[in-house]
């Protein structure tokens, strides 16, 4: 839980004290007498900031895609879904990281139990549905932006000269996908 809000805090400009400096502030408050004999007033509590909920909008979910020959159908797993803080909210300017989740383990424990995990149809106020039976339908919408290759790279480092051609290979992978699904009965 420390890491997590580690990664979900806020950077500031200021800089932070180091723990040698908290406990001497902490050992020099105990006196509240200011330099002058006057009594000090005790330094404001003031927490860390953490992104709001609203502001933590990106989801990046990692899945393997398999064909059952059987079926001739393509399946999709998921295995895990990450919480993204965007490259705008950073100040280094890039995606980062805040949490990753086991896919299963959020849906025993979190979409399954809660009430309040619900994907909102917007055309149909009686076809809402849990988050688990949203994601198993890929009712999300999403782009592709990363596919195996030897490297290990997002399509965005392989197609890095503009981030136009980035956009390009992520609907080219996603096509290709598509015509894959679409030609399978013709083998």
């Amino acid at each position: 839980m420390k890491e997590f809000q580690d990664n979900i805090k806020v950077a500031s400009e200021e800089a932070e004290l180091t723990e040698e400096e908290k406990e001497f502030n902490k050992a020099n408050q105990s006196s509240n007498w200011g330099a002058d004999g006057a009594a000090a007033e005790p330094a404001a509590a003031s927490g860390p900031n953490f992104f709001l909920p609203s502001q933590l909008y990106k989801l990046e979910l990692k899945e393997v895609m398999f064909f059952d020959k059987q079926r001739s159908r393509i399946y999709y797993d998921i295995i895990s879904i990450s919480l993204i803080i965007p490259s705008e909210l950073n100040p280094k300017g890039i995606e980062i990281s805040a949490a990753s989740f086991k896919y299963k383990d959020l849906v025993e424990n979190v979409f399954m139990k809660n009430t309040n995990a619900v994907w909102v149809n917007p055309q149909n106020d009686r076809e809402h549905k849990n988050l688990a039976s949203a994601f198993d339908l890929r009712l999300f919408s999403s782009r592709i932006i990363k596919v195996s290759n030897p490297k290990d790279k997002y399509l965005e480092e392989i197609y890095s000269e503009t981030q136009k051609q980035g956009l390009l290979a992520s609907t080219w992978a996603e096509m290709e996908l598509m015509e894959f699904e679409h030609n399978l009965w013709e083998f």
